[in-house]
């Protein structure tokens, strides 16, 4: 509604969302004790970020300030990764990203290249279903709001998961990204016998019959399918 438009906007010109930030980026040990409210506020904040209107400051909060709430969101998930806590709160923390990512495509590549996210990718199946959620419930028409460097980082960090993880869930959204996605992407030799050794029969057939059957040469960038038309 106009009314949460304007005091969104409020909280961003009036330097309350920065004070978000700030408090977000607290060490570990001044957050003890309190990561759940931790969690949050990052919710919070992520939710302010979308449908705030910058007004002059636009430039300044798409290219500094959003990229601050990414930075600060996933390092909180990486110290989320180590508290046993950690699964309702780190969900809370990653559907904040994914939050911010459904509205502001552009954060994309910075989500996927992050160490933390990386780091969290490389946990185990529990920890790496909760990061997955992210990008697994993106809207339909996420990947056309993309350009093509974002999103080859994302079909190919859909291509890593069915290679690290054997979450159904985890596999699914990869396997459902992918076949949906009308972008073409790089994938590795292996994804083929990937999807026939560990996905078959897993309750998504039809995409990854799909995927197989897909012709290899829409599996080119489209720059290089461009040079060649």
């Amino acid at each position: 509604s106009g009314a949460l438009t304007r005091v969104k906007t409020r909280f961003y010109h009036s330097g309350v969302l920065s004070h978000c930030v700030r408090v977000l980026s607290l060490s570990p040990s001044r957050l003890r004790g309190i990561w759940a409210s931790a969690a949050t506020l990052a919710h919070l904040t992520s939710s302010c970020c979308v449908g705030a209107e910058p007004g002059s400051r636009s430039e300044a909060f798409h290219r500094l300030f959003l990229p601050s709430v990414v930075d600060v969101l996933l390092s909180l998930a990486g110290q989320l990764m180590s508290r046993s806590e950690a699964p309702p709160l780190l969900r809370t923390v990653m559907d904040a990203v994914g939050w911010l990512l459904s509205a502001h495509p552009h954060l994309t590549a910075q989500v996927l290249s992050s160490a933390h996210y990386e780091q969290i990718q490389m946990s185990d199946d529990v920890t790496r279903s909760e990061t997955h959620h992210t990008t697994s419930c993106l809207p339909e028409d996420f990947l056309s709001q993309l350009n093509d460097e974002s999103a080859l980082l994302l079909l190919n960090d859909a291509v890593a998961q069915l290679a690290l993880s054997s979450d159904a869930a985890v596999g699914g959204a990869s396997i459902r990204l992918m076949s949906d996605s009308q972008r073409s992407f790089d994938v590795s030799a292996g994804l083929d016998s990937l999807l026939e050794k560990d996905w078959r029969g897993r309750g998504f057939e039809q995409e990854v019959d799909q995927l197989i059957a897909m012709p290899r040469p829409f599996r080119l960038s489209r720059r290089r399918r461009r040079s060649h038309s």
